[in-house]
């Protein structure tokens, strides 16, 4: 569903790129919904964490680290935090921020594949927290 949005945003940046007198910059614009991405992304990270947690509790055969989830979530917040101090951000060019938002997509596809995966047993939590750092570090890009 996640993907349908992006999609979508991706639509919407191809009409409004048509639409966008000369002169003026859609980046405002991609650096609210970057921001969104950041937030939606994190709670899923806590989310995670907190799943991983219940999973440690009632006993799970699957090994679980629980101490890297929690490291990997401090330190996808203390970079967003980092982001959002940040007062000066290169400009991005309405192809470059399509192109972003196509690189965006799949790696929330290999996130939701990753979180079946981890859920089923099938990989570790180093492999489920770095798929969350890399939706973070390309948003962060």
């Amino acid at each position: 569903m996640l993907v349908l949005a992006v999609a979508g945003f991706l639509v919407s940046e191809v009409r409004a790129q048509v639409a966008v007198p000369a002169g003026r910059s859609i980046e405002p614009a991609w650096q609210a919904e970057r921001a969104f991405h950041l937030n939606r992304i994190m709670e899923r990270a806590r989310a995670s964490f907190n799943d991983t947690l219940l999973k440690v509790q009632i006993g799970t055969l699957a090994p679980i680290d629980v101490d890297a989830t929690r490291q990997a979530v401090a330190q996808m917040d203390a970079l967003v935090k980092a982001d959002s101090v940040r007062t000066s951000r290169p400009a991005k060019t309405g192809q470059e921020i399509a192109a972003l938002r196509i690189k965006l997509a799949e790696a929330l596809n290999a996130l939701d594949l990753a979180a079946v995966k981890f859920d089923n047993g099938m990989i570790t939590t180093k492999s489920i927290n770095d798929a969350y750092l890399d939706v973070i570090n390309l948003l962060l890009s």
